[in-house]
Protein backbone atom coordinates (compact mmCIF):
# COMPACT_ATOMS: atom_id res chain seq x y z
CA UNK A 1 0.00 0.00 0.00
CA UNK A 2 2.28 2.52 -1.17
CA UNK A 3 2.22 4.47 -4.66
CA UNK A 4 4.29 1.75 -6.97
CA UNK A 5 2.32 -0.52 -5.23
CA UNK A 6 -1.37 1.17 -6.47
CA UNK A 7 0.83 2.47 -9.62
CA UNK A 8 0.90 -1.50 -10.38
CA UNK A 9 -2.42 -2.36 -9.48
CA UNK A 10 -4.02 0.47 -12.06
CA UNK A 11 -2.16 -1.18 -14.76
CA UNK A 12 -3.19 -4.56 -13.70
CA UNK A 13 -6.69 -4.05 -12.60
CA UNK A 14 -7.05 -2.30 -16.15
CA UNK A 15 -5.62 -4.79 -18.22
CA UNK A 16 -8.22 -7.31 -16.53
CA UNK A 17 -11.12 -4.89 -17.06
CA UNK A 18 -10.43 -5.09 -20.53
CA UNK A 19 -10.76 -9.03 -20.39
CA UNK A 20 -13.86 -9.10 -17.90
CA UNK A 21 -16.32 -6.07 -16.57
CA UNK A 22 -16.95 -6.75 -13.37
CA UNK A 23 -17.93 -4.83 -10.89
CA UNK A 24 -15.23 -5.19 -8.06
CA UNK A 25 -12.54 -4.44 -10.85
CA UNK A 26 -14.41 -1.24 -11.49
CA UNK A 27 -14.19 -0.56 -7.75
CA UNK A 28 -10.65 -1.40 -7.27
CA UNK A 29 -9.61 0.41 -10.25
CA UNK A 30 -11.42 3.49 -9.37
CA UNK A 31 -9.89 3.58 -5.62
CA UNK A 32 -6.33 2.97 -6.85
CA UNK A 33 -6.99 6.50 -8.79
CA UNK A 34 -7.78 8.09 -6.22
CA UNK A 35 -5.14 7.01 -3.42
CA UNK A 36 -3.04 7.65 -5.97
CA UNK A 37 -4.24 11.30 -6.05
CA UNK A 38 -3.99 11.49 -2.62
CA UNK A 39 -0.75 10.21 -2.42
CA UNK A 40 0.97 13.05 -4.99
CA UNK A 41 -1.14 15.72 -3.24
CA UNK A 42 0.11 14.46 0.40
CA UNK A 43 3.64 15.04 -1.88
CA UNK A 44 2.75 18.62 -3.21
CA UNK A 45 2.74 17.16 -6.46
CA UNK A 46 -0.54 18.54 -8.74
CA UNK A 47 -1.32 15.78 -10.82
CA UNK A 48 -5.16 15.98 -12.48
CA UNK A 49 -4.81 12.78 -14.42
CA UNK A 50 -6.21 10.17 -11.70
CA UNK A 51 -8.93 12.03 -11.45
CA UNK A 52 -9.87 12.55 -14.32
CA UNK A 53 -9.55 9.09 -14.77
CA UNK A 54 -11.59 8.74 -11.54
CA UNK A 55 -14.35 10.59 -12.83
CA UNK A 56 -14.52 8.93 -15.97
CA UNK A 57 -15.21 5.61 -14.11
CA UNK A 58 -17.51 7.46 -11.21
CA UNK A 59 -20.72 6.09 -13.61
CA UNK A 60 -19.73 2.67 -13.72
CA UNK A 61 -19.40 2.21 -9.49
CA UNK A 62 -21.89 2.33 -7.23
CA UNK A 63 -22.65 6.61 -5.60
CA UNK A 64 -21.42 5.62 -2.20
CA UNK A 65 -19.12 5.74 -0.97
CA UNK A 66 -17.07 6.52 -4.46
CA UNK A 67 -18.49 9.98 -4.71
CA UNK A 68 -16.89 11.01 -1.48
CA UNK A 69 -13.48 9.53 -2.53
CA UNK A 70 -13.71 11.48 -5.44
CA UNK A 71 -14.61 15.06 -3.66
CA UNK A 72 -12.12 14.51 -1.54
CA UNK A 73 -9.25 14.47 -3.78
CA UNK A 74 -10.49 17.11 -5.50
CA UNK A 75 -10.64 19.28 -2.43
CA UNK A 76 -6.71 18.00 -1.65
CA UNK A 77 -5.38 18.65 -4.76
CA UNK A 78 -7.71 22.36 -4.52
CA UNK A 79 -5.36 22.70 -1.39
CA UNK A 80 -2.35 22.33 -3.87
CA UNK A 81 -3.30 25.00 -6.26
CA UNK A 82 -3.83 27.18 -3.07
CA UNK A 83 -0.48 26.36 -1.32
CA UNK A 84 -1.94 24.97 1.63
CA UNK A 85 0.46 21.53 1.28
CA UNK A 86 -2.69 19.33 0.92
CA UNK A 87 -4.24 20.67 3.89
CA UNK A 88 -5.71 23.69 5.49
CA UNK A 89 -7.40 24.04 8.90
CA UNK A 90 -9.95 26.32 7.38
CA UNK A 91 -12.38 23.10 6.65
CA UNK A 92 -14.30 21.54 3.92
CA UNK A 93 -18.24 23.16 4.04
CA UNK A 94 -18.52 21.07 0.77
CA UNK A 95 -17.69 17.58 1.47
CA UNK A 96 -18.73 17.95 4.76
CA UNK A 97 -22.21 17.74 3.34
CA UNK A 98 -21.41 14.32 2.10
CA UNK A 99 -20.13 12.58 5.03
CA UNK A 100 -17.79 9.39 5.00
CA UNK A 101 -18.78 6.19 7.49
CA UNK A 102 -16.50 6.10 10.74
CA UNK A 103 -14.54 3.11 9.58
CA UNK A 104 -11.84 1.25 11.92
CA UNK A 105 -11.87 -2.12 10.62
CA UNK A 106 -9.83 -2.85 7.21
CA UNK A 107 -7.36 -1.06 6.94
CA UNK A 108 -7.93 0.70 3.58
CA UNK A 109 -10.84 2.11 4.38
CA UNK A 110 -9.68 3.23 8.07
CA UNK A 111 -7.02 5.30 6.20
CA UNK A 112 -9.69 6.82 3.46
CA UNK A 113 -11.77 8.13 6.80
CA UNK A 114 -8.87 9.60 8.19
CA UNK A 115 -7.88 11.58 5.08
CA UNK A 116 -11.50 12.45 5.19
CA UNK A 117 -11.51 14.41 8.39
CA UNK A 118 -8.55 15.62 8.05
CA UNK A 119 -9.57 17.49 5.13
CA UNK A 120 -13.03 18.76 6.94
CA UNK A 121 -10.80 19.58 10.31
CA UNK A 122 -10.72 22.87 11.49
CA UNK A 123 -8.72 24.24 14.58
CA UNK A 124 -12.14 23.89 16.54
CA UNK A 125 -12.42 20.30 15.41
CA UNK A 126 -8.54 19.55 14.65
CA UNK A 127 -8.54 17.23 18.06
CA UNK A 128 -10.99 14.85 17.09
CA UNK A 129 -8.60 14.08 13.84
CA UNK A 130 -5.72 13.80 16.07
CA UNK A 131 -7.88 11.24 18.43
CA UNK A 132 -8.35 9.14 15.36
CA UNK A 133 -5.32 9.09 14.05
CA UNK A 134 -3.88 7.48 17.57
CA UNK A 135 -6.04 5.05 17.06
CA UNK A 136 -5.04 4.41 13.45
CA UNK A 137 -1.93 3.85 14.43
CA UNK A 138 -2.82 1.79 17.39
CA UNK A 139 -4.39 -0.53 15.21
CA UNK A 140 -2.30 -0.14 11.79
CA UNK A 141 0.89 1.38 12.81
CA UNK A 142 2.45 -1.46 11.05
CA UNK A 143 0.92 -1.23 7.68
CA UNK A 144 2.68 0.51 4.79
CA UNK A 145 -0.64 3.45 5.10
CA UNK A 146 1.25 4.80 8.21
CA UNK A 147 4.55 5.91 6.32
CA UNK A 148 4.08 9.81 7.09
CA UNK A 149 1.82 8.97 10.28
CA UNK A 150 5.04 8.68 12.65
CA UNK A 151 8.37 8.18 12.87
CA UNK A 152 10.30 4.96 11.69
CA UNK A 153 13.54 3.80 13.53
CA UNK A 154 16.25 3.03 11.40
CA UNK A 155 15.98 -0.90 11.29
CA UNK A 156 12.06 -0.08 10.40
CA UNK A 157 12.94 1.27 7.27
CA UNK A 158 15.50 -1.44 6.40
CA UNK A 159 13.22 -3.91 6.92
CA UNK A 160 10.45 -2.10 5.11
CA UNK A 161 12.32 -1.63 2.36
CA UNK A 162 13.69 -5.05 2.34
CA UNK A 163 9.94 -6.21 1.92
CA UNK A 164 8.88 -3.86 -0.69
CA UNK A 165 11.92 -2.74 -2.45
CA UNK A 166 10.32 0.37 -4.63
CA UNK A 167 8.59 1.76 -1.30
CA UNK A 168 9.68 5.12 -2.34
CA UNK A 169 8.00 7.15 0.03
CA UNK A 170 10.20 5.09 2.50
CA UNK A 171 12.95 5.51 0.40
CA UNK A 172 12.70 9.35 0.82
CA UNK A 173 12.28 9.10 4.25
CA UNK A 174 15.95 7.02 4.74
CA UNK A 175 17.39 9.56 2.80
CA UNK A 176 16.60 12.15 5.08
CA UNK A 177 17.41 10.19 7.52
CA UNK A 178 20.85 9.38 6.00
CA UNK A 179 21.10 13.50 5.07
CA UNK A 180 20.80 14.72 8.96
CA UNK A 181 23.83 12.09 10.05
CA UNK A 182 25.60 13.49 7.19
CA UNK A 183 26.10 10.51 5.35
CA UNK A 184 25.57 12.28 2.24
CA UNK A 185 26.62 8.97 -0.01
CA UNK A 186 23.88 7.16 1.34
CA UNK A 187 21.53 9.74 1.57
CA UNK A 188 21.56 10.44 -2.46
CA UNK A 189 21.64 6.93 -3.05
CA UNK A 190 18.10 6.82 -0.86
CA UNK A 191 17.06 9.80 -3.05
CA UNK A 192 17.93 8.34 -6.20
CA UNK A 193 15.64 5.17 -5.73
CA UNK A 194 12.83 7.10 -4.60
CA UNK A 195 12.63 9.11 -7.91
CA UNK A 196 13.37 6.07 -10.25
CA UNK A 197 10.51 4.26 -8.27
CA UNK A 198 8.42 7.28 -8.35
CA UNK A 199 9.74 9.00 -11.34
CA UNK A 200 6.71 12.07 -10.16
CA UNK A 201 8.53 12.63 -6.74
CA UNK A 202 10.19 15.60 -7.44
CA UNK A 203 10.58 16.32 -3.71
CA UNK A 204 13.55 13.29 -3.93
CA UNK A 205 15.60 15.25 -6.89
CA UNK A 206 15.30 18.46 -4.50
CA UNK A 207 16.87 17.17 -1.67
CA UNK A 208 19.37 15.66 -4.33
CA UNK A 209 20.14 19.15 -5.28
CA UNK A 210 20.10 20.62 -2.00
CA UNK A 211 22.87 18.25 -0.86
CA UNK A 212 24.92 18.87 -3.92
CA UNK A 213 24.29 22.55 -3.67
CA UNK A 214 25.83 22.72 0.30
CA UNK A 215 28.58 20.58 -0.93
CA UNK A 216 29.53 23.20 -3.31
CA UNK A 217 28.78 20.78 -6.15
CA UNK A 218 26.47 23.11 -8.45
CA UNK A 219 27.01 21.17 -11.89
CA UNK A 220 25.38 17.69 -10.10
CA UNK A 221 23.04 20.41 -8.43
CA UNK A 222 21.97 22.26 -11.64
CA UNK A 223 21.15 18.40 -13.13
CA UNK A 224 18.83 17.84 -10.23
CA UNK A 225 17.48 21.10 -10.46
CA UNK A 226 16.89 20.54 -14.05
CA UNK A 227 14.99 16.93 -13.40
CA UNK A 228 12.64 18.22 -11.08
CA UNK A 229 11.66 20.99 -13.92
CA UNK A 230 11.50 18.29 -16.79
CA UNK A 231 8.44 17.15 -13.84
CA UNK A 232 6.77 20.20 -12.50
CA UNK A 233 8.17 23.35 -14.84
CA UNK A 234 7.03 25.70 -12.37
CA UNK A 235 8.37 24.50 -8.97
CA UNK A 236 9.79 27.70 -6.97
CA UNK A 237 12.63 25.56 -5.09
CA UNK A 238 13.78 23.73 -8.46
CA UNK A 239 13.58 27.39 -10.59
CA UNK A 240 15.70 29.50 -7.83
CA UNK A 241 18.24 26.86 -7.38
CA UNK A 242 18.74 26.57 -11.32
CA UNK A 243 19.64 29.89 -11.59
CA UNK A 244 21.68 30.23 -8.53
CA UNK A 245 23.61 27.01 -9.51
CA UNK A 246 24.42 28.54 -12.70
CA UNK A 247 25.42 32.09 -11.51
CA UNK A 248 27.77 30.11 -8.81
CA UNK A 249 29.28 28.41 -12.00
CA UNK A 250 29.55 32.21 -13.55
CA UNK A 251 27.41 31.38 -15.95
CA UNK A 252 25.73 34.60 -15.67
CA UNK A 253 23.78 35.19 -18.76
CA UNK A 254 22.74 32.18 -17.70
CA UNK A 255 21.47 32.49 -14.57
CA UNK A 256 19.94 36.00 -15.88
CA UNK A 257 17.78 34.24 -17.97
CA UNK A 258 16.21 31.56 -15.35
CA UNK A 259 15.87 34.35 -13.15
CA UNK A 260 13.96 36.28 -15.17
CA UNK A 261 11.64 33.36 -16.26
CA UNK A 262 11.59 32.88 -12.57
CA UNK A 263 10.13 35.95 -11.83
CA UNK A 264 7.96 35.87 -14.89
CA UNK A 265 6.22 32.60 -14.17
CA UNK A 266 6.44 32.79 -10.14
CA UNK A 267 5.43 34.66 -7.56
CA UNK A 268 8.04 32.91 -4.77
CA UNK A 269 11.81 34.33 -4.07
CA UNK A 270 11.26 37.56 -5.91
CA UNK A 271 13.53 39.55 -3.97
CA UNK A 272 16.64 36.63 -3.69
CA UNK A 273 15.90 36.47 -7.64
CA UNK A 274 17.01 40.25 -8.15
CA UNK A 275 19.52 40.01 -5.79
CA UNK A 276 20.64 37.35 -7.97
CA UNK A 277 20.41 39.58 -10.72
CA UNK A 278 22.27 42.29 -9.40
CA UNK A 279 25.22 40.02 -8.20
CA UNK A 280 25.23 38.67 -11.56
CA UNK A 281 25.45 42.24 -13.10
CA UNK A 282 28.03 43.65 -10.55
CA UNK A 283 30.34 40.61 -11.60
CA UNK A 284 30.19 41.76 -15.18
CA UNK A 285 31.19 45.64 -13.98
CA UNK A 286 27.29 47.10 -15.22
CA UNK A 287 27.05 49.44 -12.42
CA UNK A 288 23.59 50.89 -13.70
CA UNK A 289 22.09 47.64 -14.18
CA UNK A 290 23.90 46.47 -10.85
CA UNK A 291 21.68 49.66 -8.91
CA UNK A 292 18.51 48.87 -10.54
CA UNK A 293 17.70 45.25 -9.53
CA UNK A 294 19.45 46.43 -5.85
CA UNK A 295 16.35 48.46 -5.43
CA UNK A 296 14.00 46.22 -6.79
CA UNK A 297 15.71 43.45 -4.69
CA UNK A 298 15.89 46.15 -1.77
CA UNK A 299 11.35 46.52 -2.39
CA UNK A 300 11.11 42.29 -1.19
CA UNK A 301 14.22 42.37 1.38
CA UNK A 302 15.46 45.43 2.23
CA UNK A 303 16.66 43.81 5.99
CA UNK A 304 19.42 41.41 3.68
CA UNK A 305 22.67 41.37 4.97
CA UNK A 306 23.97 40.53 1.70
CA UNK A 307 22.13 42.89 -0.53
CA UNK A 308 23.12 45.69 1.92
CA UNK A 309 26.38 44.76 1.60
CA UNK A 310 26.50 44.71 -2.12
CA UNK A 311 24.80 48.11 -2.48
CA UNK A 312 27.92 49.86 -0.26
CA UNK A 313 29.95 47.88 -2.04
CA UNK A 314 28.62 49.46 -5.38
CA UNK A 315 28.55 53.14 -3.75
CA UNK A 316 32.53 53.23 -3.09
CA UNK A 317 32.94 51.86 -6.29
CA UNK A 318 31.17 54.54 -7.45
CA UNK A 319 33.12 57.14 -5.08
CA UNK A 320 30.11 57.65 -2.87
CA UNK A 321 31.63 57.14 0.35
CA UNK A 322 28.21 58.26 2.43
CA UNK A 323 25.68 56.24 1.31
CA UNK A 324 27.85 53.06 1.33
CA UNK A 325 28.58 53.60 5.02
CA UNK A 326 24.76 54.10 5.52
CA UNK A 327 24.18 50.28 3.59
CA UNK A 328 27.84 49.36 5.78
CA UNK A 329 25.63 50.36 9.22
CA UNK A 330 22.26 48.57 7.94
CA UNK A 331 24.47 44.84 7.64
CA UNK A 332 25.68 45.61 10.89
CA UNK A 333 22.51 46.34 12.20
CA UNK A 334 21.31 42.56 11.28
CA UNK A 335 24.75 41.16 11.38
CA UNK A 336 26.98 43.18 14.31
CA UNK A 337 30.09 40.55 13.81
CA UNK A 338 30.42 40.63 9.89
CA UNK A 339 33.90 41.33 9.53
CA UNK A 340 33.99 42.72 5.90
CA UNK A 341 31.27 45.23 6.86
CA UNK A 342 33.35 46.52 9.74
CA UNK A 343 36.56 46.59 7.55
CA UNK A 344 34.64 48.93 4.63
CA UNK A 345 33.32 51.07 6.89
CA UNK A 346 36.92 51.63 8.15
CA UNK A 347 37.75 52.20 4.53
CA UNK A 348 35.47 54.79 3.96
CA UNK A 349 36.13 56.59 7.05
CA UNK A 350 39.26 56.97 6.05
CA UNK A 351 38.67 58.50 2.91
CA UNK A 352 36.80 61.04 4.70
CA UNK A 353 39.58 61.53 7.06
CA UNK A 354 38.06 60.59 10.09
CA UNK A 355 41.35 58.66 11.29
CA UNK A 356 39.90 57.96 15.01
CA UNK A 357 37.02 56.32 13.84
CA UNK A 358 38.47 54.55 11.37
CA UNK A 359 40.60 53.39 13.82
CA UNK A 360 37.82 51.80 15.71
CA UNK A 361 35.84 50.55 12.97
CA UNK A 362 39.09 48.89 11.56
CA UNK A 363 39.77 47.66 15.71
CA UNK A 364 36.47 46.12 14.98
CA UNK A 365 37.10 44.34 11.78
CA UNK A 366 40.45 42.76 12.87
CA UNK A 367 38.42 41.65 16.01
CA UNK A 368 35.58 39.77 13.69
CA UNK A 369 38.11 38.54 11.13
CA UNK A 370 40.25 36.93 13.88
CA UNK A 371 36.92 35.19 14.92
CA UNK A 372 35.63 34.20 11.59
CA UNK A 373 39.02 32.67 10.96
CA UNK A 374 38.97 30.50 14.51
CA UNK A 375 35.76 29.43 13.32
CA UNK A 376 36.69 28.20 9.98
CA UNK A 377 39.48 26.59 11.62
CA UNK A 378 37.54 24.34 13.98
CA UNK A 379 35.14 23.71 11.68
CA UNK A 380 38.12 21.92 9.65
CA UNK A 381 39.08 20.05 12.33
CA UNK A 382 36.05 18.36 13.18
CA UNK A 383 35.48 17.86 9.71
CA UNK A 384 39.32 16.55 9.22
CA UNK A 385 38.85 14.27 12.57
CA UNK A 386 35.41 12.58 10.87
CA UNK A 387 35.77 9.12 11.21
CA UNK A 388 34.35 6.79 8.30
CA UNK A 389 33.49 10.23 6.33
CA UNK A 390 31.77 9.62 2.78
CA UNK A 391 33.64 10.80 -0.03
CA UNK A 392 31.43 13.79 -0.53
CA UNK A 393 31.93 14.89 2.88
CA UNK A 394 35.67 14.01 2.27
CA UNK A 395 35.98 16.24 -0.90
CA UNK A 396 33.62 19.24 0.94
CA UNK A 397 36.81 19.14 3.24
CA UNK A 398 39.15 19.60 0.34
CA UNK A 399 37.35 22.11 -1.35
CA UNK A 400 37.08 23.83 2.25
CA UNK A 401 40.74 23.55 2.94
CA UNK A 402 41.29 25.76 -0.26
CA UNK A 403 38.92 28.60 0.53
CA UNK A 404 40.23 28.82 3.96
CA UNK A 405 43.62 29.63 1.95
CA UNK A 406 41.74 31.92 -0.54
CA UNK A 407 39.97 33.66 2.52
CA UNK A 408 43.28 34.36 4.45
CA UNK A 409 45.38 35.52 1.29
CA UNK A 410 42.63 38.27 0.68
CA UNK A 411 42.54 38.91 4.21
CA UNK A 412 46.20 39.55 4.41
CA UNK A 413 46.19 41.88 1.48
CA UNK A 414 43.42 44.00 2.95
CA UNK A 415 45.10 44.01 6.62
CA UNK A 416 48.53 44.03 6.14
CA UNK A 417 48.36 47.75 4.67
CA UNK A 418 46.99 49.07 8.37
CA UNK A 419 50.39 48.05 9.36
CA UNK A 420 51.39 51.25 7.77
CA UNK A 421 48.74 53.31 8.23
CA UNK A 422 48.53 52.55 12.08
CA UNK A 423 52.32 52.19 13.10
CA UNK A 424 51.77 54.96 16.36
CA UNK A 425 50.22 53.12 17.91
CA UNK A 426 49.68 50.18 16.18
CA UNK A 427 46.39 48.22 16.18
CA UNK A 428 45.82 45.57 18.39
CA UNK A 429 46.03 41.94 17.56
CA UNK A 430 46.70 43.27 13.65
CA UNK A 431 50.33 41.50 13.59
CA UNK A 432 49.00 38.20 15.74
CA UNK A 433 45.95 37.84 13.21
CA UNK A 434 48.16 38.17 10.60
CA UNK A 435 50.62 35.47 11.53
CA UNK A 436 47.41 33.67 11.97
CA UNK A 437 46.61 34.13 8.44
CA UNK A 438 49.68 32.77 7.16
CA UNK A 439 49.88 29.46 8.74
CA UNK A 440 48.43 26.68 6.92
CA UNK A 441 44.77 25.67 7.76
CA UNK A 442 44.44 22.10 9.77
CA UNK A 443 44.57 19.36 7.83
CA UNK A 444 47.86 20.56 5.66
Amino acid sequence: MHWCGWKNAVGYYEEALAKRDEAELRQRLFTAYILLSLRESELQYRNDSWLLLAEGLLPRVPPEPFVVYLAMAREKMRNISLHRGGYSLLGAPELEKKPLPRETGPVLFNYLYLQFLRLIATRDTIEKYIGEEKEFLSLHGDSNLAVFMRPFTPQEKDDKLAAFPDFAEMYMLRGDWHNSGKKYQAALADYQHAAESMPVLYKARNAMSAICYSLEEYEQALLHFGQTLEIFPLEPTALFGRAICLSELRHYDESDRALREMIEKQSFYHGEANYYLAKNSYYRNRPEETRSYIKLAAAYIPDSAELNMLSGLLYLDRGQPGPAAIDFRKVLEQQPQHAEAWYFLGLVARQEKKFREARAHFQSAIENFRRELEDFDTKLAAMNSEEGSDPYRRNYFLKRQRQRSAYAREAIERLAPLQKTFRKPPLPGLKKLLVALAAPPPGQ
